[in-house]
């Protein structure tokens, strides 16, 4: 074989990788923007709490099969049997659910546009969180970009008499969620699959009782659209995980904005919810503060890649 050959191999394999990541993280945030919206707000009759336990108890199944599959019970089992670590997972959980419940809800009654909001916002925050826990360094172009988030968020306030509720719970939970994983080294299957199991006894516990009062909606046609709400949620975090062991963190970074993006759309386009000049201000606000950050990102991490290239 020639040196050629062998100086050239990694090349097409690295473009392989990074070609099917990209399709994984195409696929995990068009879901999370479209189809999922779609489905929670085909879900509006029954009440969120109902399908947040459905959600949790259907995810469990798939999560199981994965993790077994992949022969990491016994990483799960270690994990379970250490005292010290279940703190971080409850509050993972408690995090992961309400950020899951609140979504829910506000799809099903017509708030998909304070979703979008929250988590536009929701990497900004991160920034922010990085800075004040983490003791990271804020860039100036960084800087530049939440302030403008924070300039369009007050508007929305002063606009509508009082705080964006459903946008900031969400932000919140999920970018305290993903702090504090970050910081405990949380794996992204097992994490996901501990967490799901935490929130198992109560699901199963509130689905048994709805049952028993005459409330649930698991029966007829009910039963596999509440079923659904499983792969609703595993399928695109299977691909995100998938995308996220292939591709940088600053591409990720990039393709999560299409989530919100999509869901904006959704609610202005289909739901026809309600599009103020506040609301038009915000949202501007804020996408020129996200072009800021990701050009920033760009150029950040073109100039790691100059330094370390090697002298010619």
């Amino acid at each position: 074989m020639s040196s050629a050959t062998v100086a050239g191999s990694p090349v097409p394999d690295q473009l392989a990788r990074s070609r099917a990541g990209l399709a994984f993280g195409l696929a995990a945030f068009l879901f999370w923007g479209g189809p999922a919206p779609l489905y929670f707000h085909a879900m509006a009759s029954v009440p969120a709490l109902e399908i947040l336990a459905h959600r949790v108890v259907w995810s469990f199944l798939i999560l199981f099969a994965m993790v077994a599959w992949s022969g990491r019970l016994g990483e799960t089992r270690v994990i379970l049997t250490s005292p010290r670590r279940w703190p971080v997972y409850i509050i993972t959980t408690l995090l992961i659910s309400t950020n899951w419940g609140v979504f829910i809800w506000a799809t099903g009654h017509n708030r998909l546009l304070e979703t979008s909001l929250g988590y536009y916002l929701t990497p900004l925050v991160l920034v922010v969180l990085g800075v004040l826990l983490l003791g990271e360094k804020l860039r100036f172009a960084q800087a530049g970009a939440v302030v403008l988030a924070l300039g369009g968020c007050s508007v929305m306030v002063i606009a509508a008499g009082g705080l964006p509720w459903v946008s900031l719970t969400l932000v919140t939970s999920w970018s305290f969620y993903a702090l504090v994983r970050k910081k405990y080294g949380i794996d992204p299957t097992v994490g996901i699959f501990i967490e799901t199991l935490i929130a198992l006894p109560l699901s199963l516990g509130y689905i048994g009782w709805l049952h028993w009062s005459g409330q649930s909606h698991f029966s007829g046609t009910g039963i596999g659209m509440l079923m659904l709400a499983g792969p609703v949620t595993a399928i695109p975090m299977v691909c995100f995980m998938m995308a996220a062991a292939r591709l940088r963190l600053s591409t990720i970074g990039i393709l999560q904005y299409l989530t919100p993006t999509l869901s904006f759309l959704l609610a202005v386009l289909v739901f026809e919810e309600t599009f103020t000049p506040a609301h038009a201000v915000t949202f501007t606000l804020i996408w020129v503060g996200i072009a800021i950050f990701c050009w920033d990102g760009v150029r950040a991490s073109s100039r790691a890649v100059v330094a370390a290239a090697p002298a010619r």
